[in-house]
């Protein structure tokens, strides 16, 4: 008898991929297009152009490489993107304008879509591209040893943030998003309070939403904050540099404390958060005048929930009252991260005071 041969794994890969497009499109007909349209034939390109929709034969296309190697967010926008297309030919029925004329920059403004399908809009102003510049060498990780200079360094940068806001108007704001860290299948503890972090001192909204993981074929999640460019662009500094600090914290603590393995990895990172969060929260609360940032941004709200209609509750995790929580909290109450900009020497000072 002759055996079955075995399906190419590369060829199982690329279909799971169309079906998960295929899932997405489904899933954002219902959410932003009041599920309105027909799923259209979904396929794969090799080019220049990152995606398109032809009326005539209904094919909506995506570019292979980016489908399979940029974050799931930026495929997922350049998808809708190609959504609102198809939403101005076969909803508005409206054919005789340029493709990127006011009725399809109307449909993706009303719902939270990047227009320029790039993922990640520009802003090409001068002044905010001085700040960004700024803002990327901001927050730098390092050892010190002030206690107070996280708290001091969170400050700065809100500082900095609520300078600049206070020279724009809500018609001025400019929202973008950004997908933050891996995507993967589960979260701990720990890392849900980062997002709670910047959430609460950073100015962005956040949430776990669902990616598809190319290379592994399953589903997952990864974290996504929404903001405007500046406060995106301070969030993702903050993002790393915890996610960094993090891993030293815990290789330090290992060492001092002589243990082997990672048993009581997550209970300490759960304490080392939470540690540093609520030195924040003690920080704005002893310095009223140093929480500028604009926590309570209605624009934004909207913008969020246009981007997020239907968002579903998580679930939480546990962990446990023991020496390895304690010892994180203590450490997270201490823990650095500098402001700093590049002097001529190449290496990081600290902002004025």
């Amino acid at each position: 008898m002759t055996p079955k041969p075995h399906p190419d794994p590369r060829l199982l890969l690329h279909h799971a991929l169309l079906e998960a497009l295929r899932i997405e499109w489904i899933e954002s007909n219902k959410r932003l297009f009041g599920d309105a349209m027909r799923v259209p034939v979904i396929l794969l390109h090799d080019g220049a152009n990152l995606g398109s929709f032809d009326p005539r034969t209904r094919h909506l296309s995506l570019q292979r490489e980016l489908a399979t190697r940029a974050p799931w967010g930026q495929v997922v926008e350049v998808l809708r993107h190609e959504m609102a297309h198809q939403f101005v030919h076969e909803v508005h029925r409206i054919h005789d304008e340029a493709p990127h004329g006011p009725a399809f920059r109307q449909v993706c403004a009303q719902r939270g879509i990047d227009a320029r399908a790039a993922g990640l809009p520009e802003t090409g102003d001068g002044e905010l591209d001085r700040l960004l510049r700024r803002i990327r060498r901001l927050v730098a990780l390092s050892e010190s040893d002030n206690p107070h200079e996280a708290q001091a360094a969170a400050r700065r940068a809100r500082q900095l943030l609520a300078e600049h806001d206070l020279t724009l108007t809500p018609h001025d704001a400019r929202y973008t998003f950004r997908q933050l860290g891996r995507a993967k299948q589960r979260f701990a503890l720990w890392e849900k309070v980062i997002l709670q972090i910047l959430e609460d001192h950073f100015g962005v909204r956040a949430l776990y939403n669902a990616a598809y993981l190319p290379d592994r074929g399953k589903w997952g999640w990864v974290l996504e904050v929404v903001g405007t460019v500046e406060h995106v662009e301070v969030a993702c500094y903050v993002h790393d540099a915890l996610l960094h600090h993090a891993d030293h914290a815990w290789r330090a603590h290992r060492k001092t404390q002589g243990l082997q393995g990672n048993k009581h990895r997550r209970n300490f990172l759960y304490g080392l958060m939470r540690g540093f969060l609520d030195a924040l929260d003690a920080s704005s609360a002893d310095d009223p005048g140093s929480a500028l940032i604009h926590l309570s941004d209605p624009v934004l709200d909207a913008h969020f929930r246009r981007r997020h209609p239907k968002l579903v509750a998580g679930t939480s995790g546990t962990y446990r009252n023991d020496e390895a929580l304690h010892a994180g909290m203590q450490a997270g109450a201490n823990l650095t991260i500098r402001p700093g900009v590049q002097g001529g020497t190449g290496q990081p000072r600290l902002l004025p005071g």
